[in-house]
């Protein structure tokens, strides 16, 4: 047998040699005619993707823990408001509360204000007359005058509400679950 170091008997043959239909470099067109590589240039080949595969698995877990470190950042930035019954006790009691609604009492006396909460859906009826600003969550103001006995609804918000008036503010509000 032929003893070669790159051929067709030689048990492999390197990538830089293109082949014809039998194995020969082709020195003509540079071409290979073969449908399946030669042992040599598939290991090669298989090497090669076996490295790449190890890199992009390297490479994802850094893109996994740099986002996972963005999110923890970003998360411990921001504030969540709470319930109003829970981030405001002072001024929020549950008088009633079932699987379909709560019924909450709330009073402010005169220029009190609370801290940023959230309400859900609910209606609201105001039990005495005064003047009241809602500061949003982001930094805008509304500045509302209420009448006793005034109801109306109310999509679930977030808001830091404070009585302006002199007199104390009392309101029922009623939340649908």
């Amino acid at each position: 047998m032929l003893e070669a170091r790159y051929g067709p008997y030689s048990g492999h043959w390197p990538a830089s040699i293109p082949t014809t239909g039998g194995g020969w470099p082709n020195s003509l067109s540079g071409t290979s005619t073969d449908k399946v590589a030669p042992a040599y240039y598939t290991y090669v080949v298989r090497q090669k993707n076996q490295i790449q595969a190890q890199g992009n698995q390297q490479m994802f877990k850094k893109i996994i823990v740099g986002i996972s470190f963005i999110a923890a950042l970003f998360i411990a930035t921001i504030t969540v408001a709470e319930d109003a019954v829970v981030a405001d006790p002072q001024h929020y009691t549950v008088e009633f509360e079932n699987d379909k609604v709560r019924i909450i009492r709330i009073k402010y006396g005169p220029g009190e204000k609370s801290v940023m909460h959230t309400h859900g859906a609910h209606v609201v009826i105001t039990l005495t007359e005064n003047e009241s600003r809602m500061t949003l969550p982001d930094g805008t103001s509304e500045t509302a005058t209420t009448v006793a006995g005034a109801a109306e609804w109310g999509d679930a918000n977030e808001h830091l509400p404070e009585n302006l008036s002199d007199e104390p503010l009392e309101v029922i509000l009623i939340e649908v679950k």
